[in-house]
C-alpha cells in the first residue's frame, strides 16, 4: 500500500473517530446539554444532512476547477473544530442546530477532495483491496470513536468529551495540513 493511502486513511480514520464519539448519545446529549428533545435531535440531524446534499456538488466544482483543492480538506477540517466548539458553548437547540449546518459544510467541504485524492492514490492493480482498506478503517474508527465516547461521557462528562472532540480536530488538521502538503 502507497504510503499516501496511509496518510490518507490515517487523516479519515481520526476523523471518524471524532464523529463518532458522540453519536451514541447524541439525543442525551441534545436534552441534557441544551433542554432539547428527541425531535430537536432530529432536525439537528437533519440539517447536517440536508446542508451536505445542498453544497457538495458545489465544493466539487469549485474544488475541481482549484489549483490546490488539499485547502478545502484543510478548510473542511477546520470547519470541523469550529463545530465541536459550537458544541461546547450550545445553551440551546438552536446552537446545535447552527453547529449542524457548520458540519455540514465541513463535510460538503472535505469529502469530495478527500475522495479525489484517494482515488488518485488506488493502484489500479489492487482497486478492490485498497477500497476495502477505507471501508474497513470507517467502521473500525467509528466502534473506536463509541467506545471511547461513551466512556468519557459517562465518567467524565460532556464537557471533557467535548473537548477531547475540539483536540482531537485540531491534531487531525494539523495532521493533514503537514502531510499533505
Amino acid at each position: 500500500m502507497r504510503a499516501r493511502l496511509k496518510v490518507l486513511l490515517l487523516i479519515d480514520g481520526i476523523l471518524m473517530v471524532a464523529d463518532s464519539m458522540l453519536l451514541p448519545m447524541y439525543a442525551i446529549f441534545i436534552e441534557e446539554r441544551v433542554g432539547g428533545d428527541l425531535l430537536d435531535a432530529g432536525v439537528a440531524m437533519a440539517l447536517f444532512y440536508m446542508t451536505v446534499g445542498a453544497i457538495t456538488v458545489l465544493f466539487g466544482r469549485v474544488e475541481s476547477r482549484s489549483r490546490n483543492p488539499k485547502v478545502f480538506l484543510f478548510l473542511g477540517m477546520v470547519l470541523e473544530v469550529m463545530g465541536y466548539l459550537g458544541y461546547l458553548g450550545a445553551t440551546s437547540p438552536w446552537h446545535v442546530f447552527a453547529a449542524e449546518v457548520v458540519f455540514g459544510i465541513s463535510s460538503a467541504a472535505y469529502s469530495p477532495v478527500w475522495d479525489a485524492l484517494y482515488m488518485r492514490s488506488v493502484s489500479r492493480r489492487h482497486e478492490e483491496e485498497e477500497w476495502s482498506y477505507y471501508e474497513a478503517t470507517q467502521y473500525f474508527s467509528g466502534a473506536l470513536g463509541m467506545i471511547l465516547g461513551t466512556s468519557i461521557a459517562q465518567f467524565l462528562g460532556f464537557n471533557t468529551l467535548l473537548s477531547v472532540l475540539v483536540g482531537l480536530s485540531v491534531f487531525d488538521a494539523l495532521f493533514a495540513y503537514y502531510m499533505l502538503k
